[in-house]
């Protein structure tokens, strides 16, 4: 990610099916990014079954959902992660009921750009793509992706049908992440 030419400075990660760790594995990307020194907020856009906030320590409100729908100013959601410094999250929030519709609002992208301006990475963690269309509107607000996929239980060919869902939308697929990887043998 990092020597990729342009560097992507909005990174959308997500993954084909759940359970595939896509939330941990953004908390941890975040995590080492802000141990290099740069300011890193982590977004949950994961509007159906958000769980960022559980694996972060904070609270689930004020939410990016909030945010979106004018009842909370952008800066008010940001929670700053404990023990780890540069490391910010935005919850989502309470789960509005037409999660598609308020990604899709011009105001999505209006939030997107202010968070970049003030930090130096921003990390959009999403649902998985194959069940919504969540990610695919995400995947075209921000500058790349990274694709999450479970070592040794995810078909290959849901794998490619995952990428090829994010070509469809224009994404710019920076790779894929093999997460629970036996390095035991």
């Amino acid at each position: 990610m990092l020597s990729a030419n342009p560097s992507p400075k909005v990174l959308l990660v997500t993954s084909a099916l759940p359970g595939e760790g896509k939330t941990m594995t953004t908390v941890n990307l975040g995590a080492t990014l802000a141990s290099l020194g740069g300011k890193v907020v982590i977004v949950d856009c994961d509007m159906r079954r958000p769980a960022l906030h559980r694996a972060a320590g904070v609270k689930n409100s004020p939410g990016f959902v909030q945010c979106l729908t004018g009842r909370v100013d952008l800066f008010e959601a940001v929670l700053p992660v404990n023990g780890v410094p540069n490391l910010s999250v935005i919850p989502c929030g309470p789960i509005p009921p037409n999660p598609a519709e308020v990604l899709s609002s011009p105001l999505a992208v209006e939030l997107l750009k202010r968070l970049h301006t003030e930090f130096e990475y921003v990390l959009v963690d999403s649902p998985p793509i194959l069940s919504v269309a969540d990610s695919r509107i995400l995947a075209t607000l921000t500058d790349a992706v990274v694709l999450v996929t479970k070592a040794c239980e995810t078909p290959f060919e849901i794998v490619r049908r995952a990428r090829s869902l994010l070509y469809g939308a224009g994404a710019r697929i920076l790779g894929v992440a093999l997460n629970h990887v036996n390095i035991h043998g």
